[in-house]
């Protein structure tokens, strides 16, 4: 990658044309492969089962603040909590570390 920043050698265009002219002036390493689209995926019910084990979950406002009360009185602790809520312990030291705040837009 050239680390030229002339705003003469700029041109407008899309990620497309991006491509193109990477791959024309030879700086493009390996097989460009055009992201596919429409595709439908077959599930099978090891598959689903699997990803209903390992989807991203959303920790309500309720369990937030549950979280928060039985931290900080010291009633579980953060391993405690994730094993509770089915979540990750890192999960749960991003809520008490406030960086998924409970209250957002007030």
């Amino acid at each position: 990658m050239t680390a030229c920043v002339n705003p003469d050698h700029l041109f407008l265009g899309s990620n497309n044309d991006n491509i193109k002219d990477s791959m024309q002036k030879g700086r493009r390493k390996g097989r460009t492969r055009n992201r596919p689209t429409g595709l439908k995926y077959n599930w099978t019910k090891e598959s689903k089962e699997k990803w209903l084990a390992n989807r991203p979950r959303k920790v309500s406002f309720v369990d937030r603040l549950s979280i928060l009360e039985a931290y900080y009185c010291g009633v579980a602790t953060q391993r405690g909590l994730a094993e509770k809520y089915y979540i990750s312990q890192a999960t749960i030291n991003r809520i008490v570390n406030d960086k998924y705040p409970v209250i957002r837009g007030f």
